[in-house]
């Protein structure tokens, strides 16, 4: 009996641990590592309705309307150290640091909201507003423009 019992537990160990990772057509689909740290730390971060955003930065975005890809432009002599990327101030990813006279492409499905939706399912013309979040202020990015 309990060669029984030890033998269906191992059985059930091994079934477990062949879950799919890979395939969304799997019942026991599991999102990508990646996917999964940035929908928590979506899930963590607070848009700060706190702070007054500054408009008069020369930051802009432009949004291919094919990929989705989100291209920010630091037309100023500033580097934002890890900032985060707000858009409508419910999606939010954080960025490496963004050089003075940089660009830098975001994908869209990288930005997820604090339900852990991804701003890749959501109709890119409901982009509407995209702020960047450093440690001293919160800017408005000019844009978005649609290519």
């Amino acid at each position: 009996m309990i060669r029984a019992i030890l033998g269906l537990a191992i059985v059930s160990a091994v079934a477990v641990g062949c879950e799919s990772t890979g395939s969304s057509k799997g019942r026991n689909f599991k999102p990508a590592a990646k996917d999964t740290s940035l929908a928590a730390y979506a899930a963590n971060s607070n848009y700060p309705s706190d702070r007054q955003a500054l408009r008069d930065q020369a930051v802009t975005a432009t949004i291919a309307k094919q990929s989705g890809a989100i291209t920010i432009r630091n037309f100023t002599d500033k580097t934002m150290q890890e900032p985060r990327l707000w858009v409508n101030g419910v999606y939010v990813l954080r960025l490496r640091t963004v050089g003075p006279q940089s660009v830098i492409t975001v994908n869209r499905n990288d930005m997820y909201n604090s339900a852990g939706e991804s701003l890749g399912k959501v109709p890119i013309d409901t982009i509407n507003r995209l702020e960047l979040e450093t440690e001293q202020n919160l800017i408005e990015v000019q844009g978005p423009q649609f290519d």
